[in-house]
């Protein structure tokens, strides 16, 4: 779990992450990064310190932004990609 900026791993708190220790990062994955003007909270922070999984509420909407694909195509049943897929679809249904 991240505990700061930048520093790898699952950030604490978020519905998202509920029950989650750790989470396999994937194999290849893509950077997301941050816009000025829409509001990304932070769900995973990739080894490499970059953003790759970030979620969007602005109360009339929300997105799931995830770079890294792997996770569900290549290790579904791996470190909690299943729970991670499970309060991701509870999330994004509320």
């Amino acid at each position: 779990i991240s505990s700061g900026d930048a520093e790898p791993g699952l950030t604490p708190g978020h519905e998202i992450t509920t029950g989650l220790e750790n989470l396999y990062e994937g194999i290849t994955i893509a950077t997301i990064r941050p816009s000025r003007s829409v509001n990304l909270s932070p769900i995973l922070t990739g080894s490499a310190g970059n953003l790759v999984c970030a979620a969007l509420d602005d109360g009339k909407r929300r997105a799931l932004l995830d770079g890294g694909f792997t996770r569900l195509y290549v290790k579904w049943d791996t470190a909690g990609t299943a729970r991670y897929v499970v309060n991701a679809a509870a999330w994004l249904v509320n």
